[in-house]
């Protein structure tokens, strides 16, 4: 009888073995688990130098109370060792609630915040590679939150985010706006007030919070940050649920020179410019609007100013002030002539499908409630990658 030998893992080529790994890394960061890959790093040393750069490219770091203080939590940080250079992306999330169940955030906490936040760059520059950040200060529980304790939290937030965060990023996530960007006081101030509790009481309080407030809105840190970023993600949080943001919060996109990648969530903005801010001159490939409100014209510019470079589009659940999406796709889908993805509503299908299929070689695909276009020879790729895995 001939002999067979085995293959075991050592044999298996580098090639499949950093596809096996990134296989896995999709799965498990989808799950926030990184059992897997922890595993993964014990078989041998060629998975261990190709899990170890997925398994420490993203961290998160978490501002909790502890013993009735806001503290960081550092652990990430004490796994690191070194392997600090695969670090790409820092995650940036609090408040936590309490041990009674609720996130009551004082007056006397604002102190510990800002201690909090103001040793997180300390660490962040340990890490050479860092090229996003992404902050997500959205309360996981409701609590007490005055208005009064929200200008000082937002005041201490912008401030410490200005004067200590590197801005020279590649990608940037802010969520929830109104604590992250400070207003801005250009545009009709009077009548914004209404609508924003943080701004009001910080005018009316006077004093120290008003002062810091005139002062970060022209050296915001999404101002500085923003020439730099490839990708931005814009998110108003549940705090002021139906309020309008600030307008000063889209006054940065003119800055906006090397944006790929534009994420808008949660915005209502029914007047003034906003989209339309973008420069002309930016390499805009993906857009996503979800659960937010522009006029006709804002949406309109903007499909047309990269009508040309657009490979992405989602539209979910976006409100056309003043008009409807029926007219904005009619005026500008044609011209989208590169792209690739396409998600909206299945009601908007028929202002849109005759265009869409006239461009060639397309593909439509349900998808929950919503349609989703494909380029066809994308989809052929992977029915004859399936069908060549059932005869294997």
């Amino acid at each position: 009888m001939a002999r067979t030998d085995k293959i075991g893992m050592d044999d298996l080529p580098q090639e499949l073995i950093d596809q096996i790994v990134r296989e896995a890394f999709i799965t498990t960061t989808n799950k926030n688990d990184t059992r897997t890959m922890l595993r993964l790093r014990k078989l041998n040393r060629s998975f261990y130098h190709s899990a170890t750069p997925l398994l420490f490219q993203s961290i998160s770091i978490h501002i909790n109370r502890v013993c009735g203080l806001f503290e960081t939590d550092w652990r990430p940080f004490g796994t690191l060792q070194n392997n600090a250079h695969f670090v790409q992306d820092v995650t940036i999330t609090g408040f936590t609630r309490s041990d009674t169940g609720k996130l009551d955030i004082e007056m006397a906490d604002i102190f510990h915040i800002r201690s909090a936040l103001e040793g997180i760059p300390h660490f962040l520059k340990r890490l050479p590679n860092l090229s996003g950040l992404h902050f997500d200060l959205q309360p996981d529980c409701n609590g007490i939150i005055t208005s009064e304790v929200r200008a000082a939290l937002a005041e201490a937030v912008q401030s410490t985010l200005a004067v200590y965060f590197p801005v020279n990023m590649q990608r940037l996530h802010l969520n929830p706006l109104d604590v992250l960007v400070p207003v801005s006081e250009a545009e009709a101030e009077a009548q914004m007030l209404a609508s924003q509790p943080v701004l009001r009481y910080a005018l009316e309080a006077g004093g120290e919070i008003e002062s810091r407030y005139r002062n970060l809105v022209s050296q915001s840190y999404l101002r500085r940050a923003i020439p730099s970023l490839q990708e931005l993600t814009l998110a108003s949080g549940l705090w002021r649920k139906g309020s309008k943001p600030e307008r000063g919060i889209y006054h940065a996109l003119a800055d906006a020179d090397s944006l790929q990648r534009l994420k808008v969530s949660r915005l209502v903005n029914d007047e003034g410019p906003s989209l339309s801010l973008l420069p002309r001159c930016a390499p805009l490939r993906h857009l996503v609007l979800e659960r937010s409100s522009f006029p006709e014209n804002e949406l309109v510019a903007v499909l047309e100013n990269f009508a040309c470079r657009l490979e992405t589009l989602v539209v979910d659940n976006v409100r056309v002030a003043d008009g409807c999406w029926e007219s904005v796709l009619e005026t500008t889908f044609g011209k989208c002539c590169r792209l690739r993805e396409f998600q909206i509503a299945e009601s908007l299908l028929c202002a849109v499908e005759d265009q869409f299929f006239g461009c060639g070689g397309r593909h439509l695909r349900g998808c929950g409630g919503a349609a989703c276009y494909h380029e066809l020879e994308l989809m052929r790729a992977f029915r004859d990658a399936r069908v060549l895995a059932r005869k294997g």
